[in-house]
């Protein structure tokens, strides 16, 4: 297109000319019939083909302007194909971040020194440490699904339950509650309970 274009500025050049040597001609007391007709000819000629390059011109452009629309079209194709390719792989590395911590997590609980607990939010242990079952003296099978108050002194029993009943509406964790725990022999074990939320994700 840019190339008819160009071609078509030399014949626009000599319509100019042929325009100007005319207008002189037409204004000259010495009319020259056959030179006036010469020129007319010269102007029919470079008017056929002109409308001629207005075509190819017009194929052109639409060629262009279909190969444009092509090249948009596999721009965004793999515009979004590199975007949906980047989605995958934070995905991807952000669920590696998740099972990073959850491995940390469950290792921490597991072997940690002191009794651990994952308690649900109606008050009964979903899973317990060996440390907690040392502390009880009790089971994992005893403890799994049991209330933790079902362990608790009588004394500290409900002062324990409202505390779990309050800790499961709030977001803020609670810090070394005094209990006395009940041991199957009927000792009492003295323990400082603390609490804090872990969201619903944990034990994936």
């Amino acid at each position: 297109a840019v190339e008819l274009w160009a071609e078509a500025d030399v014949w626009i050049l000599r319509l100019e000319q042929l325009a100007d040597e005319l207008e002189r001609l037409w204004n000259s007391p010495a009319r020259n019939a056959e030179q006036i007709a010469s020129i007319r000819s010269e102007l029919a000629l470079i008017s056929g083909t002109l409308d001629e390059k207005a075509a190819e011109f017009s194929t052109a452009v639409n060629e262009g302007s279909r190969w444009l629309s092509g090249l948009v079209f596999w721009i965004s194709l793999c515009s979004l194909a590199l975007l949906v390719t980047l989605m995958i792989a934070l995905f991807i590395w952000a669920m590696r971040g998740v099972r990073r911590s959850q491995r940390r997590f469950w290792n921490t609980f597991e072997h940690a020194p002191v009794g651990m607990a994952l308690i649900d939010s109606q008050g009964l242990l979903m899973d317990a440490n060996d440390s907690l079952c040392r502390f009880l003296e009790r089971d994992q099978e005893e403890l799994i699904a049991a209330s933790l108050t079902d362990f608790c002194d009588a004394r500290d029993r409900s002062v324990l339950r409202r505390t779990l009943s309050e800790r499961t509406e709030s977001a803020h964790p609670l810090l070394n509650l005094e209990s006395r725990y009940l041991r199957p022999d009927g000792s009492l074990a003295w323990g400082k309970l603390s609490i804090a939320p872990l969201g619903e994700e944990i034990r994936g």
